[in-house]
């Protein structure tokens, strides 16, 4: 069986339309796809900040500092879609570790 391969011209040229593609596409999925979707099964190793002990019960000002998704750091930008679009779990999630601290502390 004998293979023959056809002339493609310029390699450079042959690539150079992918690149333009898919970075049209990834723009256009990027630019106003609105909040990302965030798993939120799967954040742990969570620190706060924000917290000031004056705002007792609301701590409306709660952040979250860090913490980690799939084993990794969140980048800043997951951070604030987290802060920003999950709020109330934000809070959920401070006002459970502040219970589990003061659980632990009692007995």
């Amino acid at each position: 069986m004998k293979i023959e391969f056809k002339d493609l011209g310029n390699i450079e040229s042959f690539y150079s339309g992918f690149s333009e593609d898919y970075d049209s596409e990834l723009n256009e999925r990027t630019e106003d796809s609105g909040p990302r979707e965030i798993n939120l099964k799967k954040i742990d190793n969570i620190f706060f900040g924000g917290i000031d002990y004056r705002d007792y019960p609301d701590f409306c000002d709660v952040f979250v500092k860090s913490a980690d998704m799939n084993g990794h750091p969140m980048t800043d930008e997951e951070l604030d879609d987290l802060n920003e679009n999950y709020n109330e779990w934000v809070h959920d999630q401070f006002t459970d570790s502040c219970n589990n601290a003061i659980y632990r502390n009692q007995f």
